[in-house]
């Protein structure tokens, strides 16, 4: 009994090693020529864990979850009428690891064009190692878009903005019975 302890503790200690050391890796790719056809896969220590966001051929968004190259798991996505408020206090928290992305962009107006371009260059704000491509088209007549990125986070700090996010007890919900 003693042994398996000691066993199951070095077992837990390896994981959580490897939860702080290794990052997801976040891929997307998106175009206005393909839209319905864009791409979101997260991975982590592949081949172990991979998931998938897609437009299915229902035009329903759709995770795929997989283990080990093995369909675990998959689900339509469906967004909340309500959120719980602190979901941008947790993505601005994230520890990114490194950004890679490269962007091809114009709009028939102008001005949405250099507000996309502004959002665009604000996004590696806390990454340690950024590499964003942007460019921006001010004298298309067309509208269209070509996003291609890499986007590394590291678990552990992932792992605990959602557990307190899921446990954040907001303002709203504290009682005051006893004034």
């Amino acid at each position: 009994m003693y042994l398996f302890g000691i066993i199951l503790l070095i077992i837990l200690l390896i994981i959580m090693l490897l939860v702080s050391l290794i990052p997801i890796k976040i891929y997307l790719n998106a175009n206005s020529t393909d839209f319905p056809n864009f791409n979101i896969i997260f991975s982590w220590f592949y081949p172990f864990f991979e998931g998938r966001i897609y437009i299915n051929e229902n035009s329903i968004v759709t995770l795929d979850i997989y283990l080990f190259k093995k369909l675990f798991k998959s689900k339509p996505l469906t967004i909340k009428k309500h959120s719980n408020g602190n979901l941008y206090d947790s993505v601005k928290n994230f520890k990114l690891k490194s950004i890679d992305f490269e962007t091809h962009y114009g709009f028939s107006d102008p001005s949405i064009t250099g507000f996309i371009c502004g959002i665009i260059n604000i996004l590696p704000i806390n990454a340690l190692k950024n590499n964003i491509l942007n460019y921006p088209d001010f004298t298309t007549n067309t509208t269209y878009f070509d996003t291609t990125g890499i986007i590394e986070i590291n678990m552990f700090s992932l792992l605990i903005q959602l557990v307190k996010s899921k446990f954040h007890t907001s303002s709203k919900n504290v009682s005051y019975a006893n004034k």
